[in-house]
């Protein structure tokens, strides 16, 4: 239809940054080719996995179980007053 009229569906303005700021506005700054943010806003790619130490990956284990076998108390506990076991 568009080419029957001599129209073509491109627009003639580049596509603009994605990114968004705090206060929820567009970066006015054109998209780079073949990507979705200008210069300033693109990702940068993780050279590396971030690995954590062995006494934070420990912490939060013994984090974890310790609020499972408080919720896990919490049950028997309402069991046996609901119960009378």
């Amino acid at each position: 239809m568009f080419a029957r009229m001599g129209l073509t569906r491109a627009s003639s303005t580049p596509m603009r940054c994605l990114h968004l700021n705090s206060a929820g506005e567009q970066c006015p700054m054109p998209a780079m080719e073949g990507a979705e943010f200008c210069e300033a806003h693109l990702p940068t790619p993780l050279e590396e996995a971030i690995v954590l130490p062995w006494a934070y990956r420990l912490t939060r284990r013994l984090g974890a179980a310790v609020l499972l076998g408080i919720i896990v108390l919490q049950l028997y506990v309402m069991m046996k007053m609901m119960l009378d076991w």
